[in-house]
């Protein structure tokens, strides 16, 4: 038996990280992409679906809403067994687990996305209806050194997909990241400060998922700047617009 799972995220790079362990740890199994809580919803009530990794920040509908919303629809349905439901955040804050517990959702996955971690969730949410592949990462090493702005070997590591694949995604990722940086300055031009902490908020998923180190510690301070800082607030996007050209460089992007 194969499981039809489903993940909401709205990040290109994030999303296909996800699907890229699925298929390793569920080879064959099907997975079906949203890039917000509305579709997931419309996917969850026409569709039976065994499990779901819901995003939290999205656009349209953020994961709790969805999440809610599906709970509804199983409870007007009087279904059995409820979807597993698990949140994916880049958030680690005790308050915000206990914020997806209480909007629904079975468990709780932080980025940047482990193999691991997923292979603990599929087992312990649908072992005994299908067979999960191995999750112990193969410890493969490569040759290029940690490096601060770009840390391959980890990112090797902790999902155990092949460099080259890694590389790729990694190039779409710094492509993508100029989008970002221009949300961010805008929210920032405009002194809105939950646009700016949900831009980094979206940089930082993005970079501790590829492991662009300088990057991810940048945005997670940027994260909880507060309105009281302005001078900090431009200082630090200037050095994450440096880190993003770097980067850029790196991937010749």
């Amino acid at each position: 038996y194969l499981p039809l799972i489903l993940v909401a995220e709205d990040v290109p790079f994030n999303m296909t990280l996800i699907v890229a362990l699925l298929n390793q740890l569920i080879p064959g199994s099907e997975v079906v992409e949203v890039p917000n809580g509305r579709q997931a919803v419309n996917v969850a009530e026409r569709i039976k679906v065994d499990m779901i990794f819901m995003d939290i920040q999205m656009p349209i509908m953020d994961g709790f809403e969805a999440t809610r919303m599906i709970r509804q629809i199983e409870l007007n349905h009087q279904v059995d067994k409820p979807v597993p439901i698990i949140a994916v955040t880049a958030f680690t804050l005790n308050k915000e687990k206990e914020r997806c517990i209480n909007a629904g959702m079975n468990d709780f996955l932080t980025k940047p996305i482990e193999k691991d971690a997923i292979y603990r969730m599929l087992v312990k949410y649908l072992n005994g209806n299908i067979i999960v592949g191995d999750g112990i990462t193969s410890g493969k090493t490569v040759s290029h050194k940690r490096d601060d702005h770009f840390d391959i070997k980890a990112l090797v590591e902790r999902t155990s997909i092949e460099e080259a694949t890694l590389l790729v995604l990694a190039q779409q990722a710094a492509t993508n990241l100029g989008d970002h940086m221009i949300t961010l300055s805008d929210a920032i031009s405009n002194n809105n400060s939950q646009q700016i902490k949900n831009a980094a908020h979206t940089i930082k998923g993005i970079a501790l998922n590829l492991d662009f180190t300088n990057l991810a510690y940048l945005s997670k301070q940027m994260e909880v700047l507060t309105d009281e800082e302005p001078d900090k607030t431009r200082k630090l996007f200037q050095k994450m617009t440096e880190e993003v050209t770097v980067l850029k460089e790196l991937f010749k992007v």
